[in-house]
């Protein structure tokens, strides 16, 4: 019985967790489109990886990382980008890049979003971090 408990839990935690982030996404994309973003792909997987919004802006293709929390007392929600969440974007994009027809700068942004019934903030950290890391 204990263990079906825990299963639950777990499942429940998880379906919390990808809920969140969905919604989070959301804000993002319309935070992008309101500043002046075209969106041109979401949760996009390209070699088994996910970035979670492709954008450009003027002559810059930008790749968005998406964090959201419901509070930022323990962690910012850009912490949780570390480095081999780094190099698996640039990896993915330097894939996005192969295929794409175009001439443009490339730049990797991270958004943090804290939501919850309190408030709601959105952080835009533009060039976040370098694709020579």
């Amino acid at each position: 019985m204990k263990k079906e408990t825990k299963d639950n839990n777990t499942a429940h935690s998880i379906s919390a967790h990808y809920t969140l982030g969905i919604e989070g996404e959301s804000i993002a994309c319309q935070y992008l489109s309101n500043t002046g973003y075209r969106i041109l792909h979401t949760r996009y997987r390209i070699e088994g990886i996910e970035i979670d919004i492709i954008a450009r802006k003027e002559d810059i293709l930008v790749f968005v990382e998406v964090k959201t929390r419901r509070s930022d007392a323990l962690e910012s929600p850009q912490d949780a980008v570390d480095i081999k969440k780094q190099h698996r974007m640039i990896r993915a994009a330097n894939a996005y890049m192969q295929d794409c027809e175009e001439d443009l700068s490339i730049r990797f942004d991270i958004i943090a979003i804290v939501t919850n019934a309190h408030h709601s903030r959105i952080d835009h950290i533009e060039d976040a971090f370098s694709p020579f890391v």
